[in-house]
């Protein structure tokens, strides 16, 4: 069998690809930086499969997540906070914006 034959559902690669749609989609509609990131790294994995039209529409969707939660506003002057944890957060947000920037792009 194959690697490259990923609309066989026998191979592992069909299996795994539909185990993390499943999870994509139980998930809530609300968007967070790790499904904004899973988003990406599932346009990868289905750009390199070669089906390129599925691995778009995971860019559109985590686009939209990324619109839902305000990721390319800058943060409210409010939410600016001193400590170790929201400059981390701030930090994350930064580079998951610029990666669904570049890679949208």
């Amino acid at each position: 069998m194959s690697r490259a034959e990923f609309w066989n559902p026998c191979t592992l690669q069909y299996q795994f690809a539909a185990e993390v749609r499943r999870l994509w989609d139980m998930e809530s509609d609300d968007g967070d930086l790790l499904k904004i990131q899973a988003g990406l790294v599932m346009s990868l994995a289905s750009n390199v499969s070669g089906i390129d039209k599925v691995g778009w529409r995971h860019v559109e969707q985590a686009v939209d997540a990324a619109k839902a939660i305000r990721l390319f506003d800058p943060p409210p002057e409010g939410e600016l906070r001193p400590n170790a944890t929201a400059a981390k957060m701030e930090a994350s947000r930064a580079l998951t914006a610029w990666a669904v920037f570049c890679w949208q792009s």
